[in-house]
């Protein structure tokens, strides 16, 4: 019997203890004859009456006739403007508000899916997205090995403006990294405590044995990344003005041929943004909360000259020499990823506060902080599988 952890170990205090879940399941049987939007509003207010202080904005239900089965897709809620800090500090966060999508496809009879199935596979996507700070976690995690791998930062400058790129692929990837259907099921094989209390473990089994028949798990078992999308936005995000007419392009292709009404929606979203690079005085209306964090800590190195910054250098270097285990090689991987972030910035400041003496200095000091990256990665100490994200695309990918 095969059965799957995303988070063990989570904090159990987001769901109500004692629900009676009998009124979901009858909603489940309601969808199963018709999607009515009185039924999709029940649906959001018994997800938020189970679990607690996280709010479900939403559930839509989509008739998916003539493209590819998505099952059920939760999406965070994510403000822009927290998304670039969230990237580089060391402060962890849980999501606090989702939507969720179901697929037609999901209530086929042909499926076989019998109603506590259907909830099993529903609340396991999304307590694995809420219930602990697990999923960002582990997305940034990833985002840091990626920087590494592609010798690479987050800008801090010209693009802090377009932050609307970064959360795109950041919900994509927290998608990716909690839902079941895209699931690595070779190696995420464990207790699922949280559904397990729920009293649905049984139904989670057999809702993926039948799942599996039809080759809807797994998508990304064969040479697929699920975080293609995040390297993608980095990739626009670093490059805006080279990138923005080409991907807008892409994503009003790519926007034709998906069945997610909250994945369109947020491309056009993105569109919208790109659109609208070169009016200054709208993006910069948006997203002024995020360039003053960007410019306080740029303002907060410069102001101590090198000497702050060069002093956690070589902290991080002594703290490397004692690191033992995973938790720790990721952990410092991400300080310095966020110190080479924000040197990077002060290097190609269009209206730079230091001297040419002083630039020197930090564009020295960001070559040895990227030397010491890589002795990071370098370390043998990684266990879990981490979805590297190599993926090399063609013009048209």
């Amino acid at each position: 019997m095969l059965t799957l952890c995303f988070h063990k170990g989570i904090r159990m205090d987001k769901a109500k203890t004692n629900y009676d879940f009998n009124d979901l399941l009858t909603i489940i049987d309601s969808l199963k004859q018709d999607a009515d939007p009185d039924v999709l509003r029940n649906f959001a207010y018994e997800l938020n009456m189970f679990f607690r202080d996280v709010k479900c904005e939403g559930v839509l239900y989509t008739n998916n006739t003539d493209l590819d089965f998505f099952g059920v897709y939760v999406q965070p809620v994510l403000k822009e403007k927290d998304v670039y800090p969230l990237l580089i500090s060391d402060y962890t966060t849980t999501i606090e508000k989702y939507y969720v999508e179901l697929d037609s496809k999901l209530f086929n009879p042909l499926l076989g899916l019998t109603n506590r199935e259907i909830l099993a596979i529903i609340l396991h996507d999304i307590g694995s997205m809420i219930n602990s700070s697990g999923p960002i976690d582990r997305a940034v995690k990833e985002i840091d090995l990626y920087l590494d791998t592609t010798n690479d930062v987050l800008r801090t400058t010209d693009n802090v403006n377009y932050v609307a790129i970064l959360t795109f692929g950041l919900k994509d990837l927290l998608h990716k990294l909690t839902s079941i259907f895209t699931a690595d099921l070779t190696s995420n094989v464990a207790i699922d405590d949280f559904i397990m209390s729920c009293g649905f473990i049984n139904e989670l089994n057999s809702a993926i044995s039948k799942l599996k028949k039809f080759g809807y798990l797994n998508m990304f078992s064969e040479g697929g990344s699920p975080s293609a999308i995040i390297a993608w936005t980095i990739r626009i995000y670093n490059d805006i003005k080279g990138q923005r007419i080409r991907t807008i392009r892409l994503l009003r292709k790519a926007a034709s041929y998906t069945p997610v009404r909250l994945v369109k929606r947020e491309m056009n979203h993105m569109i919208t943004a790109l659109s609208r690079i070169d009016d200054s005085s709208i993006l910069e209306s948006v997203f002024d909360d995020v360039k003053m964090k960007y410019q306080s800590m740029t303002k907060k190195f410069t102001m101590s000259s090198i000497k702050d910054i060069e002093e956690d250098y070589y902290d991080y270097a002594v703290t490397l020499q004692n690191v033992n285990d995973e938790d720790d090689a990721l952990l410092l991987l991400h300080r310095i990823n966020s110190r080479m972030s924000v040197i990077d910035g002060i290097l190609n400041d269009d209206n730079p506060q230091i001297s040419d003496r002083e630039r020197k200095a930090f564009a020295d000091l960001y070559e040895r902080y990227n030397k010491l990256r890589n002795d990071v990665v370098a370390k043998k100490v990684y266990k879990r599988n981490y979805r590297r994200i190599y993926v090399n695309y063609g013009e048209d990918d």
